[in-house]
């Protein structure tokens, strides 16, 4: 039979398709066999060597390239990108401040060097003794920006004397302007050295930056009345050391006397009289104190006496007319024995007796120390009040320092951080810091609650504190300061 022309098209044209179609799925199979593995999916780690197989290239038919295809070529490239930084450095005035990055863990002393990717950041410098100091820093990618910041002192100190001795009888006028002090001659022994007649008494004005020679103050007690009950008479010669204890201490408001003598009775250390002799009183304490304070009343007196190989503290209330003796850490069931800086401090009346403690849990004192492991724990001493009328007394704050009462009675001023117990102490002479850093507080006490104000931080001190006072009217602080070494100056709060 013969075939139609027309059916011959066809079959040719539906070769042709079949042909092309086959053609066409070689190829792709030749650009999808053709992918490079990548390392992470060939590479193995090889059992018994423990080196890696290096990847098997698959074997491949040849196949003829038709021409005019494209050929299909598949690579793995591994792109690095260098991130761009910028460089911060910061040198401070004085070096050693504290530098750190807000919200960063960069930080360390200055001067230091930071790299930093760009963006927005806050830098913050503190060193002790001055103010914080922060800035705000946008850095841009290749820059670099070197700041040289002056840290601010928190506190001007005016500097008014380098100490060789003791500072004593330190006061303020009522107005604030002036200051009177005196200050001891290390040739006396230390028992004439205490006498405010042998000491040299100054008035320094603070709006002028000028001081004066005062007269001393001059005694009650004549020659013969000193004669008399063996102490020891004026005027001292020149040869030392002194023969005899001169250990006399006269109320300011009243006619009484307080002093040590072993010409009345040798059983006897301390005898209270009046400024011309009489009334004799024998005062059954531990031992001759060392100090003795005067309520501005004159009916009290706190007799201070230093006990034992590292000058210990121990306090006796004594009424003025001899009838009462007390031992203030029995009476308080408080000690304050291993204790190195405050001293109690009488209210402005007379009628309060403020003083830094540590709770005695009702243990009866029995002249023997307690465990230095509970007294030498300076967070468990607070500061007590006690009423002179009634004897109670009660807690008033937790702070741990030299005090001073305001002048109207209605408040204390306390320097949180002078004190410290005798193995603080003796840890801190080891250490060799010279300074400590106070904070001064004013205490109110008409409120139940006894709020506190900070008035000033970081105050630089030495250890144990010594004489000081403060002014709310010249809104300053007189005292011992350490500036490199121990100096006699104001801290002006303003």
């Amino acid at each position: 039979m013969k075939k139609s022309p027309l059916i011959c098209s066809i079959c040719l044209l539906l070769w042709l398709l079949v042909a092309s179609s086959c053609q066409s799925t070689v190829v792709e199979d030749l650009a999808n066999n053709s992918e490079v593995a990548t390392s992470a999916d060939s590479l193995q780690e090889n059992e018994i060597t423990g080196e890696p197989e290096l990847p098997q290239t698959p074997t491949r038919a040849t196949m003829p390239i038709v021409t005019g295809s494209p050929a299909v070529v598949a690579t793995s490239t591994s792109i690095v990108t260098q991130i761009p930084t910028a460089v911060v450095h910061i040198i401070s005035d004085p070096e050693g401040a504290f530098a750190s990055v807000i919200d960063n863990e960069l930080s360390g002393e200055t001067p230091i060097s930071w790299t930093l990717p760009p963006g927005t950041y806050s830098v913050t410098l503190s060193l002790t003794g001055y103010e914080d100091w922060v800035k705000s820093l946008k850095l841009q990618a290749g820059s670099q920006i070197t700041l040289t910041p002056a840290l601010r002192q928190l506190h001007s100190i005016t500097a008014i004397e380098d100490l060789s001795g003791p500072l004593w009888n330190l006061q303020w006028a009522v107005d604030g302007q002036a200051l009177t002090y005196s200050l001891s001659d290390e040739q006396w022994p230390h028992h004439v050295r205490s006498l405010s007649t042998y000491q040299t008494w100054w008035r320094y004005d603070v709006s002028s930056s000028t001081k004066e020679a005062l007269p001393p103050p001059q005694t009650r007690v004549t020659n013969p009345i000193r004669e008399m009950l063996g102490i020891c008479p004026f005027p001292l010669p020149e040869t030392l050391p002194y023969p005899c204890s001169s250990n006399l201490n006269e109320s300011p408001t009243s006619n009484r006397i307080v002093f040590r003598s072993e010409k009345l009775d040798s059983n006897v250390n301390t005898w209270m009289a009046d400024i011309d002799g009489s009334n004799l009183i024998p005062l059954n304490i531990l031992d001759s104190p060392q100090e003795v304070m005067w309520s501005s009343d004159g009916q009290w007196l706190l007799m201070g006496i230093y006990w034992g190989v590292d000058n210990s503290n121990l306090y006796y209330l004594v009424s003025s007319d001899g009838t009462f003796v007390a031992n203030l850490e029995e009476l308080t069931s408080t000690s304050h024995f291993r204790v190195q800086g405050p001293k109690p401090a009488f209210s402005p009346d007379g009628q309060k007796l403020a003083f830094v403690g540590i709770e005695t849990d009702g243990e009866p004192w029995n002249g023997q120390p307690w465990s230095p492991e509970k007294l030498d724990h300076e967070e468990a001493y607070n500061l007590y009040v006690l009423d002179l009328n009634t004897l109670e007394y009660e807690l008033v704050s937790s702070r741990f320092g030299v005090i001073q009462w305001a002048s109207d009675g209605n408040g204390l001023y306390i320097l949180d951080g002078t004190a410290i117990t005798v193995l603080g102490y003796l840890k801190y002479l080891d250490s060799g810091a010279g300074v400590r850093y106070a904070d001064l507080y004013y205490i109110d006490l008409t409120q139940e609650t006894y709020p506190e104000q900070k008035l000033a931080d970081d105050i630089p001190v030495n250890i144990p504190y010594g004489v000081w006072a403060y002014s709310p009217e010249a809104q300053a602080m007189a005292g011992i300061f350490y500036l490199e070494r121990p100096v006699f100056g104001i801290l002006f709060l303003k």
